[in-house]
């Protein structure tokens, strides 16, 4: 049920990487782990969360006196972890320089969320061994 709310809700972005993303959280719940999207999940922690309220405190603090900041922090929460269009389009609509400040050092410097996206894995390519003219 969960999943249907998300890919309706993605689909509904008429975007085509939305589209895509979208078949893949299917394919990765219905048919078999998809590596791109095992990759691409957050993994907050209790250690993540502490080092970002460590490390981001005041920025936390001056963002909570803004009503617009708070708006922002608002919107981004009810976003589904892995998605960042969400988070980054509330970003977006409530930027501020205090917003701006926070989500730079929480999510950015601190990795709130513990993401592990690796490099994707490119296919070995041997160097042309001779040049040949047609």
């Amino acid at each position: 049920r969960k999943l249907q709310r998300r890919v309706l809700r993605l689909m509904a972005r008429n975007s085509m990487e939305e589209l895509v993303w979208a078949f893949l959280l299917l394919m990765d719940k219905n048919v078999g782990e998809v590596e791109a999207v095992q990759d691409q999940l957050p993994h907050p922690s209790g250690w993540s969360l502490a080092r970002a309220t460590a490390f981001c405190g005041p920025q936390f603090l001056a963002c909570m006196a803004s009503p617009n900041c708070m708006k922002g922090l608002f919107c981004v929460a009810r976003c589904h972890l892995d998605d960042q269009t969400c988070s980054y389009r509330c970003l977006l609509k409530y930027d501020s320089w205090l917003i701006t400040k926070f989500s730079s050092c929480a999510f950015q410097k601190q990795n709130v969320m513990n993401f592990h996206a690796a490099r994707p894995k490119l296919p070995h390519v041997k160097p042309v061994e001779a040049l040949t003219t047609l």
